[in-house]
């Protein structure tokens, strides 16, 4: 249905929303199925979401079409 925010989303889930499992921690587990290494530090905000992508992977930045 429609989420909170602009062209957001919320979609129906099993899980259950709390403060240590949100969005950013479904999304780290994610990452981690798809073989980035163990974490070290929760993840709790899209911050922290980032650092952890940033360590198994590549930032890919679409070129300028000007």
């Amino acid at each position: 249905g429609p989420g909170l925010y602009g062209d957001s989303r919320f979609y129906q889930s099993h899980e259950t929303y709390h403060l240590f499992n949100n969005c950013n921690a479904w999304t780290d587990r994610a990452l981690q199925i798809a073989g980035c290494p163990p974490k070290t530090a929760p993840v709790f905000t899209v911050d922290d979401l980032m650092a952890r992508a940033r360590t198994c992977g590549k930032v890919i930045q679409s070129q300028s079409s000007d």
